[in-house]
C-alpha cells in the first residue's frame, strides 16, 4: 500500500509501509504528481498515465486509483481539550510550529504505515521528541524516514494516505479520551490490524513520569521501551532451579552515536531476580554510554584541584609500552588527559578521576594522551545510591582477587563444600559436571568466592566469582555466574573454535572469547594451571575468612559504611562518580562508577593485560609467592 509520497532535491521517494523506493527526480514525474494531488485533479494525457501506470507496477504500490484525496496541510481529528493533528514521519520537523499556535496540549496522531500511534498529551516539543526519539530507536524504518523528512527544507510532501484513520476513527478518539482522562506524558496508543494496545515509556523530562510506581521494568517495552525485548529459560542444575533472562535493546545511537542495540543477560534462583538482572546489565550501560559531565584537559601537575595520582592506577609494565604497535601510552604525572569529578567515599570531597577510567564507551580526544582501553569493572546499578556504590565496590574486589591470583597462580584460601552454603545443592545430580568452590580472597577485602564447573560429557568449563560480605552470599552469585555460562559457552565454544585463540593468544580480544577459550582448547587447562584442573590440588593458604554472618548490616547505608571502613582498614582509597540521569531516577534505579586505585583490573583483550607489577609484587611480598607470571588468557567471562 502507498502511504506517502516525497520529492526530495535529487529524488523522488515512495513509501510503501515496509520498504521505500526511490527514483531520480525529473521535472516530468514532479509535473505528473502535481496533476494527480491537486484539488481539481486534471487529467492526465496518456503519456503521463502510461508513464504513471508503468511506474506504479514496478514499484507494486497498489494505491487505489487517484491521490486526489491528499491535501498537504496538516488536519487534525477535532476533540475538546486538545489539538490532533495526523502526521507522517516525514512532518515531523515542522508540524510543532502549526501545534502550538492552537494554544492547548497536543497530542499528535502518527502515521507510519498500518501503524497509528497516538500521543503521548503534551503540551511542548521537547516532551513529543522524547517519544519520538523512543518510537525510532525501536523502528529502523521508522527512523530512517524522520531523517529523510528532517533532511531539507525544500522537501515537497506531495501525498499521504489517511483512509486507515478514517477505518480507524473509533479507536483514535477512545485512545484520545483515554490519554486525556490520565494526563500522561508518557503514554501512547498503537493501533495495527485493528487492535489498540497501550504502551509506556520512561520521559526522562517529566518528574511526574511513573511516580509512585517506579520499577526497572518500565524500561521495557516492544515499542517504546529501552529494553525491547526480554526472554527467558530456566533449568535445574545440581538440586537448584536456574533462570536465566536475556534482555535486548532497542538502537541506543540516539542516545550516543558510540552506542548501539546489545543483548544482556542475567540469572537468578527466581525468575524476577533474572529479569531484574538483565535489564539492569542494559540499564547500566546506557547509563554509562550517555554519562555527561564537564570535563577538564589537563596534566595532573597542571590541575587547580585535588586529582588521583596517576603512579596509583595499575594499568601497563614498562615493557609493554616499549612494545612494537602497543597503542597506549604511560599515564604520568605529565601526562594530557580529561579529568572529570569524583567523590571520595573516604573524606566526602570532590577529586579528580581520569574519564577514560570512568566513561564506557569511551574515545580519547585530539590531543589527549590514550592511557587505557575503557572497562566495565566497578560499573553497577542499584535500587538505590548506597547499594549502587556497594556493588561497584565489590565487583572492583572481585576482579582485583581474580586478576591477581590468576596471573600468579596463588592458591586459594580453601576449598569450600558447595552443600554447606547452598541450600538444597545436590551434589550427586548431574554427575557429568564436577562443581568446585574456592575462597580467593585477599587482605580480607569482603568474602571472595569462584566456582568452576568441569563438564566432563560435553568438555565444557565454566566459571563465575562473586564478592560479598559472607561467604554464603559469595557462594550464591559465584554458583549462578557460573551455572549461567552452560549454554552461554556452549555456543560460544561453537562460534570461536576455527578462530585459531591457540596459536595466537592476541586474537582473544572479548571476555566472550575468554569464556570460550579453555571450552575450545580443554587440553591447555593442565598448562595454565590454577582452578582449571578437575581435580585442583593445592597447599590452602588458610587466612582468616572475611565473614559477616552474625553481625552483616541490612540496611544499605550502613552496609556502604562497613565496606569503607573496611576499605580504609586495608589501606585503600576509593572513588564514586554518579551516573545517574533523570530517566534512571523514574526507573527508580541508581547507576555510579567506583573507582579503587591500586587494586588489579581485569583485562578483556589479552594483549592489553594489565602487568604493571605494583600490585602483584605487593600481593607476592604478602604471601611470600613467587614463579613467573601465568601467560595463558584467564577463563573469566
Amino acid at each position: 500500500m502507498l502511504n506517502c509520497i516525497l520529492a526530495e532535491e535529487e529524488r523522488v521517494l515512495f513509501d510503501a509501509s515496509d520498504k521505500i523506493w526511490g527514483i531520480q527526480r525529473d521535472p516530468y514525474l514532479v509535473s505528473i504528481l502535481h496533476k494527480l494531488t491537486a484539488e481539481e485533479m486534471p487529467e492526465l494525457d496518456p503519456d503521463e498515465a502510461l508513464y504513471w501506470g508503468k511506474l506504479v507496477q514496478k514499484m507494486q504500490l497498489n494505491h487505489r486509483n487517484t491521490l486526489k484525496t491528499r491535501n498537504t496541510a496538516v488536519k487534525e481529528i477535532e476533540t475538546e481539550g486538545a489539538y490532533c493533528p495526523i502526521i507522517s514521519p516525514y512532518e515531523l520537523h515542522n508540524v510543532w510550529a502549526i501545534a502550538s499556535e492552537s494554544g492547548l496540549p497536543v497530542i499528535p496522531v502518527l502515521l507510519n504505515g498500518d501503524t497509528i500511534y497516538v500521543g503521548p498529551l503534551v503540551e511542548k516539543a521537547a516532551d513529543y521528541d522524547v517519544f519520538v526519539r523512543k518510537a525510532a530507536s525501536n523502528n529502523p524504518l521508522l527512523a530512517d524516514k524522520i531523517k529523510i523528512g528532517s533532511r531539507g527544507k525544500g522537501n515537497v510532501l506531495f501525498y499521504v494516505n489517511k483512509e486507515h484513520v478514517h477505518r480507524q476513527r473509533s479507536q483514535i478518539e477512545q485512545a484520545i479520551t483515554r490519554l486525556l482522562d490520565e494526563q500522561s506524558p508518557d503514554t501512547v496508543w498503537v493501533i495495527e490490524q485493528g487492535a489498540a494496545s497501550r504502551h509506556t515509556f520512561v520521559n526522562r523530562l517529566s518528574s511526574a513520569s511513573h511516580e509512585g510506581e517506579r520499577d526497572l521494568m518500565n524500561a521495557v517495552d516492544a515499542r517504546l521501551g529501552i529494553v525491547s525485548e526480554l526472554q527467558s529459560e530456566s533449568f535445574r542444575f545440581k538440586g537448584r532451579d536456574i533462570f536465566i533472562s536475556v534482555s535486548t535493546t532497542s538502537d541506543l545511537s540516539s542516545y550516543h552515536p558510540d552506542l548501539f542495540a546489545q543483548s544482556n543477560s542475567g540469572a537468578g534462583f527466581h525468575q524476577s531476580d533474572a529479569d531484574y538482572s538483565a535489564v539492569g546489565e542494559s540499564i547500566e550501560r546506557l547509563a554509562a554510554g550517555c554519562f555527561d559531565s564537564a570535563r577538564k584537559l589537563a596534566a595532573w601537575q597542571d590541575l587547580s584541584g585535588k586529582a588521583v595520582d596517576p603512579d596509583d592506577f595499575i594499568l601497563f609494565s614498562q615493557e609493554q609500552y616499549e612494545a612494537a604497535g602497543f597503542p597506549y601510552r604511560p599515564f604520568t604525572r605529565e601526562a594530557s588527559v580529561h579529568w572529570l569529578l569524583s567523590r571520595s567515599l573516604m573524606t566526602g570531597e570532590e577529586v579528580y578521576v581520569p574519564a577514560a577510567l570512568v566513561q564506557l564507551p569511551y574515545r580519547a580526544a585530539s590531543g589527549e594522551t590514550r592511557i587505557s582501553p575503557a572497562i566495565s569493572t566497578g560499573l553497577a546499578l542499584g535500587a538505590s545510591q548506597p547499594q549502587s556504590i556497594l556493588s561497584g565496590i565489590f565487583e572492583v574486589v572481585e576482579r582485583d582477587a581474580f586478576a591477581s591470583s590468576w596471573f600468579l597462580r596463588l592458591p586459594p584460601n580453601e576449598r569450600l563444600d558447595l552443600k554447606d552454603y547452598l541450600d538444597d545443592y545436590a551434589a550427586e545430580l548431574d554427575e557429568h559436571c564436577v562443581c568446585q568452590a574456592y575462597d580467593i580472597t585477599l587482605d580480607r577485602l569482603f568474602a571472595t568466592v569462584v566456582v568452576t564447573i568441569h563438564d566432563n560429557q560435553s568438555g565444557r568449563f565454566m566459571v563465575g566469582a562473586a564478592t560479598r560480605f559472607t561467604r554464603k552470599e559469595a557462594v550464591a552469585k559465584a554458583f549462578l555466574e557460573a551455572a549461567q555460562g552452560i549454554s552461554y559457552v556452549e555456543m560460544l565454544a561453537a562460534k570461536y573454535k576455527t578462530y585459531g585463540l591457540k596459536e595466537d593468544f592476541n586474537k582473544v580480544d572479548s571476555f566472550q572469547k575468554h569464556a570460550a577459550f579453555y571450552s575450545i582448547h580443554p587440553e591447555l587447562r593442565g598448562e595454565a594451571g590454577y582452578v582449571l584442573n578437575e581435580g585442583y590440588v593445592f597447599q590452602p593458604r588458610n587466612e582468616q575468612p572475611f565473614d559477616y554472618t552474625e553481625n552483616d548490616p541490612q540496611d544499605d547505608e550502613e552496609r556502604l559504611k562497613l565496606a569503607i571502613s573496611t576499605l580504609q582498614h586495608a589501606g585503600y582509597d576509593a572513588y564514586w562518580v554518579d551516573m545517574t540521569n533523570r530517566e534512571l531516577e523514574q526507573l527508580g534505579a541508581w547507576c555510579s562508577r567506583v573507582i579503587i586505585p591500586g587494586l588489579q583490573p581485569l583485562h578483556g583483550t589479552h594483549r592489553y593485560r594489565f602487568l604493571n607489577p605494583a600490585r602483584l609484587k605487593a600481593v607476592r611480598d604478602k604471601y611470600s609467592w613467587s614463579g613467573p607470571l601465568n601467560p595463558y588468557p584467564h577463563p573469566f567471562p
